[in-house]
């Protein structure tokens, strides 16, 4: 219910309007939560109102997949996939991606919140690990990022973003490399972090997102 309600144009005693109506109906839609959107105005006992009776049909917005494969690199590959566009029902984003190898791994771990505190602002934040082991030398990376987004359009068609992100970089030194050579003193001498911050634009007239028509 709190789902739909947000995306409603109208409130409760409004003076009826059919943009308001329709503009409801295609941002319900666009959500990508529901098969089928119904929206019917129906009479009350009062000639002057009209009651709105909203319909949906759910449709499965969870997915998990496991593979494996194998490279030349890694040898046996294991991955993993776990995402859900409308958790708790709410309409939280949370997604969850693994990979294993011999020679690397890797692991992300993101969620949105599409109205952050009951505002017009979205939050996302996204969490990654990865390990990647050379002959000589191992490197992990690990890092956040953080996205601010607001509508730019009333239909949500169009949307901007602030972004920030921060990640680190560590190397392992394996004990019988020669540090003395050039390319392993450069990357192997320190530690590296990295802080960047980003504005980006968005737009997206699909009228939903799994199923366009």
């Amino acid at each position: 219910d709190p789902v739909i309600r947000r995306e409603m144009r109208m409130v409760e005693g409004q003076l009826y309007s059919a943009r308001a109506l329709q503009l409801s109906n295609t941002r319900v839609r666009r959500l990508g939560f529901f098969e089928d959107v119904g929206f019917e105005p129906e009479p009350t006992d009062d000639p002057a109102q009209l009651d709105l009776k909203v319909s949906v049909v759910e449709r499965p917005t969870g997915a998990f997949s496991f593979g494996a494969g194998f490279s030349s690199q890694d040898k046996f590959v294991l991955s993993a996939s776990l995402n859900n566009s409308n958790a708790f029902g709410l309409g939280y984003r949370l997604s969850l991606t693994a990979d294993y190898g011999r020679r690397s791994s890797r692991l992300y771990v993101s969620a949105t919140d599409p109205y952050f505190l009951d505002s017009e602002f979205s939050l996302g934040l996204t969490g990654f690990i990865t390990t990647v082991r050379f002959q000589d030398f191992e490197q992990d990376q690990r890092g956040v990022d953080v996205t601010l987004g607001h509508a730019l359009r009333e239909d949500n068609t169009a949307r901007g973003f602030l972004n920030y992100s921060f990640a680190e970089r560590r190397v392992k030194q394996a004990a019988n490399v020669n540090t003395s050579a050039p390319l392993f003193r450069e990357i192997l001498q320190k530690n590296e972090s990295t802080s960047l911050m980003g504005v980006a634009f968005r737009s997206d007239t699909r009228d939903d997102r799994f199923a366009p028509t």
